[in-house]
């Protein structure tokens, strides 16, 4: 960020650092913003690769278009092919979820080489699943060879050692990194290399989205044992500057909004204490209407700070009528909202006739039919609950109360015990999408049960088993993207028979008693301690303390 902007300005940084060819390499970057990552890149290498220093490992962001690749195929020509004295690296492995994710980045290497005029060598170690190899031979550095490798991503990792048993010093470059899942890109950041580059999409329109910030760069021994540095591109390359094209897909997917569009400012006097707030349902017939654009480009925001948000769970919370969306607003408000919840109706009515697959019943109603599975007593697939799918607090307030004071809003509501504030009907006339809870009676006639179903964390566990919610069902295999285990917990409702009411209960205990069985086996036996206790605790009616 203190290099100069001025591309000529930033040929003379990089010409000073590493001498005059580097200039024929920076003019292959088509943008200012690549060119001055392309500069950042090689910097960062030149300052950060010598003995004693944390492994550097640069993420460039940036939406579609903006050249991502190109950067890093001149990156990885600009360290084989230039003389900077304090450089080790003998092998760059690079690695994708798909050999065709990196023709970009070996057309930019080759481009760069020649460039610089390095001899180089094609069809060296070639995989069958990627590009052929390249050996670089640099032209002012005698006995020095570089091997550029594409490797799959299941098969980096073992290649890595292998080469740094070899005594190679290796740079590990990792394109469309949002698709890779998380406990692989986990492995591959935690090898024996001397740098990482990664560049990916850090939108839930691409794999697994933010859970690359939110799982992978949040660490704690990620952060302890590598420099990160975050780059980002915004001149965009497939696209023309405020492209209406781009604007229209923008639109269609996210309302416009994006992880790099800024939330809205809130209401700052608002306080913590619930009854400062209201819950309203959402008519999300009405988001897509020109007059309330703000209100839903400050929704779909919210939505996008949680990692698990695509645009496939936009698209159903504006069509699918099984799905309820409620905000939390502070009082007399119509927004921006505090937190947003996302709910799904699995009721009786809503189950897949006989004609059609089992499947479907899994994926729409997920915890009546997991629970039923090991509880077949709670037949909760012949009665109406509500499944919470996210509950999405602003990032600026989060650890505050709010996500808690919606969902129990939520829940004196469905038990008809919720009490509407005088402002109800203000902020009904102002924005008629917005619905009082007073007035949305349905979810209150038909729901006995509440559910939620998420990737088994500490932190989550005590924020559901504090709202009253038992522990049911573990799945015995990690998501293949996240890597977490999925977790589902129930809580009845006062309208719930007493026969159900008690097996919910007592559920917890016998859960308990199988999680226990099985907690010498995988993938059970590699999670944390305190988070096994806690779970059994919480199973036996024993709120985590």
């Amino acid at each position: 960020e203190n290099l100069p902007d001025d591309s000529a300005d930033q040929e003379i940084a990089l010409t000073r650092l590493v001498g005059s060819a580097a200039r024929d390499l920076v003019q292959l970057a088509c943008t200012g913003d690549q060119r001055r990552a392309l500069v950042s890149v090689i910097t960062i290498a030149a300052d950060s690769l010598r003995p004693g220093c944390a492994k550097p490992m640069v993420v460039l962001n940036g939406r579609r278009g903006r050249g991502k690749s190109s950067v890093l195929g001149l990156v990885v020509a600009g360290l084989a092919g230039l003389r900077i004295p304090t450089n080790p690296i003998t092998a760059v492995i690079i690695t994708s979820p798909a050999s065709e994710n990196t023709r970009e980045v070996f057309v930019h290497i080759r481009r760069g080489l020649e460039a610089l005029g390095c001899t180089y060598s094609t069809g060296l170690a070639p995989t069958s699943d990627g590009p052929d190899g390249l050996r670089v031979l640099p032209d002012d550095v005698p006995d020095r060879a570089v091997l550029v490798q594409f490797a799959s991503v299941r098969s980096t990792n073992s290649l890595l050692m292998a080469l740094a048993a070899l005594g190679h010093s290796c740079m590990l470059v990792v394109d469309e990194a949002a698709s890779v899942p998380v406990p692989d890109l986990q492995q591959l950041l935690a090898a024996p290399v001397a740098m990482a580059l990664v560049a990916g999409t850090a939108t839930g329109c691409e794999g697994t989205g933010t859970a690359f910030t939110s799982k992978v760069l949040a660490g704690d021994t990620f952060r302890a044992s590598t420099q990160a540095f975050r780059l980002s591109l915004e001149e965009p390359v497939r696209y023309g500057k405020g492209c209406p094209v781009e604007r229209m897909m923008d639109h269609l997917l996210f309302f416009g909004a994006g992880t790099d569009v800024a939330l809205p400012s809130l209401e700052l006097s608002v306080g913590s204490d619930e009854v400062d707030t209201e819950l309203f349902e959402v008519d999300t017939s009405m988001l897509s209407s020109p007059s309330h654009g703000d209100f839903a480009l400050a929704l779909i925001s919210l939505l996008q700070t949680h990692y698990r948000t695509s645009a496939s769970d936009v698209a159903n919370m504006l069509a699918q009528p099984y799905m309820r969306t409620f905000v939390l607003l502070p009082c007399g408000s119509t927004g921006p909202p505090l937190v947003a919840l996302m709910c799904i109706l699995e009721s009786p009515e809503l189950l897949p006739t006989q004609g059609q697959q089992a499947n479907r019943v899994s994926r729409s109603h997920v915890c009546a039919f997991a629970a039923e599975q090991d509880f077949p007593e709670l037949s909760l697939l012949a009665s109406s609950g509500l499944r919470i799918s996210r509950v999405v607090c602003d990032p600026r307030l989060r650890s505050r109360g709010f996500g808690s004071a919606a969902v129990r809003r939520l829940f004196r509501h469905l038990d008809g015990s919720d009490v509407a504030s005088g402002v109800v009907d203000e902020v009904k006339a102002s924005s008629p999408l917005l619905l009082p809870l007073s007035i949305c009676s349905s979810l209150q006639a038909s729901c006995t049960w509440v559910g939620v179903s998420y990737g088994l964390t500490r932190q989550l566990l005590r924020f559901w088993a504090r709202l009253g919610f038992v522990p049911v069902v573990l799945s015995p295999t990690p998501n293949p993207q996240t890597g977490e285990l999925s977790i589902i917990m129930l809580a009845p409702l006062s309208r719930a028979s007493a026969m159900l009411t008690h097996a919910i209960q007592a559920s917890g205990p016998q859960f308990g008693e199988r999680f226990v069985r099985r907690l010498p086996h995988l993938p059970y036996r590699d999670l944390a301690t305190p988070l096994c206790i806690d779970l059994l605790s919480i199973a036996n009616n024993n709120s985590a303390s």
